[in-house]
């Protein structure tokens, strides 16, 4: 109980880091923004098995992992952590898929690769019979698409790759969740969402009138709104966390507040209470935000052994180090539920009033949340687009 509870909390303070630097990265021209601190975390773990000295040291760090806790130890007891949260279940379709890609004939080390594959299935696949760095490009694209579900079809875009790429680490994450009360279609309208800017936009604007967990979250001046998935009585509690400022561009003054340690954690760990109310929630797709450049922010949130010649004497005898760590993800929103795909290359004091009428008609914060408790999938809204 006590590895589950380090491997929570070190996911959601990592996720809270990332995404600090994400808004940072954004200033003052907030966008659409999804990333899956889930993956990115994955992956890094499959890095941390392969790093040694200052290396392993700093990783571990960035990751919130307790200093007390060996390395070896720290994935026998993360792995099954992990694949327990991803098992396959007849209402929420689910895929993690963790793979290192050589590209060139190297040495690796066989205990690294019975340590990945035995903690984390994450097999080791050698493309030196493909022709070229294209084909290899492609091979590898393939892959991103079938573990998710063709929601990441171009992974690496063209020229990504060249001779001098000896071998890519590649965490793939796949979410398709139905509402436990899904939307009536037919009730879908236009409607107007007004963005930050002043202007506002058409959007495709979802209505249902039931019982929802709502919380007025006083200290980030909120309201939350926690829509849960349909789930088997013994797997894992799924849900969408919607956090809509109160003024209508009260985006930014939000994301500030919940960057203060803990906030993300407290907000997750609220209590919400059931109230009937009336729900407009905009349909929405976010799959055309860029890659995201992992390099700056891992390195501004510690890891910058890695990034200059770090020490991964665990991973082969030669001398290696991590050139690039990219990554993208995909969300989509509707009547039915959620679908989300991913893919990484490397407690408020809450009182309740009765809110009769919940229109998300303006920029708003949602996470993607496991067991009130991890940050699968995180991001902001700006501009709902649901072509």
């Amino acid at each position: 109980m006590e590895d589950v509870l380090h491997f929570k909390e070190g996911l959601t303070e990592f996720a809270t880091d990332v995404y600090d630097k994400i808004i940072k990265l954004q200033a003052e021209n907030l966008a659409n923004a999804v990333f899956s601190p889930m993956s990115i975390y994955c992956a890094s773990l499959l890095v941390m098995a392969a790093a040694d000295g200052e290396t392993l040291q700093e990783i571990q760090q960035v990751l919130h992992i307790p200093p007390k806790l060996r390395s070896d130890a720290v994935h026998q007891s993360y792995g099954p952590i992990i694949s327990k949260y991803f098992e396959a279940s007849s209402d929420v379709d689910l895929n993690l898929a963790n793979r290192l890609f050589l590209l060139k004939s190297i040495d690796i080390r066989p205990e690294y690769s019975a340590l990945v594959a035995t903690c984390y299935k994450a097999l080791i696949e050698l493309l030196t019979e493909l022709p070229n760095v294209e084909a290899k490009r492609c091979h590898i694209n393939a892959w991103v698409a079938k573990n998710t579900k063709d929601k990441i079809e171009e992974m690496l875009p063209p020229n990504f790759l060249d001779h001098s790429s000896i071998f890519l680490l590649i965490n793939a994450l796949y979410f398709r969740g139905s509402w436990d009360h899904q939307f009536d279609k037919e009730q879908t309208q236009e409607s107007d969402f007004h963005c930050l800017d002043g202007e506002s936009m058409k959007v495709q604007m979802m209505y249902r009138k039931s019982d929802f967990y709502l919380a007025d979250l006083v200290e980030l001046d909120c309201t939350g709104i926690k829509l849960p998935f349909k789930q088997s009585g013994s797997q894992s509690e799924w849900a969408l966390l919607i956090l809509l400022p109160h003024e209508k561009a009260g985006l930014p003054k939000l994301l500030s507040r919940l960057q203060a340690p803990g906030q993300l954690a407290s907000v997750m760990g609220s209590k919400f209470h059931m109230e009937n109310a009336h729900l407009y929630l905009p349909k929405f797709k976010l799959a055309d935000e860029p890659m995201i450049d992992l390099k700056p922010i891992l390195y501004e949130c510690g890891m910058k052994k890695l990034f200059s010649g770090g020490c991964l004497s665990r991973l082969s005898q030669s001398s290696m180090s991590v050139t690039h760590a990219y990554h993208k993800a995909v969300l989509e929103l509707d009547e039915e539920g959620v679908t989300a795909a991913a893919a990484t290359l490397f407690t408020v004091c809450v009182s309740f009033q009765l809110l009769t009428t919940i229109s998300v008609d303006h920029p708003f914060f949602f996470a993607l949340v496991c067991d009130s408790t991890m940050p699968v999938f995180v991001g902001h809204v700006v501009a709902p687009k649901s072509d």
